[in-house]
């Protein structure tokens, strides 16, 4: 379904909704993508829970959109560097589709980096998530 969003060329991201636990975004009763704005999508990957998030799990990327805006990973961060490749993406993208049925089922393992981070990665994940927070101040329809 997440390749389906991208059929049309005008379109740079795609997300569908998903289930994580008690989290999860999405409406069971969605039957077709609608477009969201850039600010929309952008400002929901700081909230744990939001509906589009910043999971890079959920979405159809471009690549053309990846390697003119040589968009990638930092290999430095343990922490957010999902959230921050989603962050720089967005900020590069121009038509956005959601898909708000839940069609992803995230599982979280009890060995993930997430569940044993150190102090120092949350902090460093913070630095990431305020850096965030200044590029959605910034951001440019």
């Amino acid at each position: 379904m997440i390749v389906d969003g991208l059929k049309d060329p005008t379109v740079d991201m795609d997300a569908v909704g998903y289930a994580w636990g008690w989290r999860g975004g999405g409406r069971s009763s969605a039957t077709e993508f609608q477009q969201v704005s850039k600010q929309e999508a952008f400002d929901s990957i700081n909230y744990r829970g939001a509906e589009i998030g910043g999971y890079t799990w959920n979405k159809g990327f471009r690549l053309s959109v990846i390697r003119e805006n040589k968009i990638r990973f930092d290999e430095t961060l343990d922490l957010a560097e999902d959230l921050l490749f989603t962050a720089d993406y967005i900020a590069a993208s121009h038509r956005i589709l959601y898909f708000p049925a839940p069609l992803y089922t995230k599982v979280s393992r009890g060995n993930s980096i997430i569940h044993s981070a150190t102090m120092a990665m949350r902090s460093k994940e913070q630095v990431v998530r305020r850096h965030i927070d200044e590029m959605g101040r910034r951001l440019t329809p």
